[in-house]
């Protein structure tokens, strides 16, 4: 199973287009053969720190999700560089299918 989490802050006045478009993402994503679950959440604490969460069956449907959001939504809307006030961090995780593991978890 892999993981992507993308954490990234809202350039000011931008906050609202930049959740539009990460959820507009996550949802496509959550339509893509492999992708078990794709959401978006905010910081509580009222920032403009908003988190992308998506899990996926495999590498490959991992890295063919990110292709084909991009290609399907950057052009059109011009990504979401623009709305941030710095880059994202992003990390890429493979974790144990706990889902569907029945044994023991160390």
């Amino acid at each position: 199973m892999i993981v992507e989490i993308v954490v990234c802050t809202a350039r000011m006045g931008s906050e609202v287009r930049l959740r539009r478009l990460l959820e507009t993402r996550a949802k496509y994503r959550g339509t893509l053969k492999g992708c078990l679950s794709s959401v978006v959440g905010e910081a509580i604490d009222g920032t403009s720190v908003l988190l992308s969460h998506s899990i996926f069956s495999d590498e490959e449907a991992w890295s063919g999700s990110s292709e084909r959001v991009q290609k399907r939504y950057d052009a059109r809307d011009g990504g979401l560089e623009a709305c941030m006030s710095g880059p994202a961090l992003v990390g890429v995780f493979e974790m144990p299918d706990l889902l569907h593991n029945s044994g023991d978890v160390a």
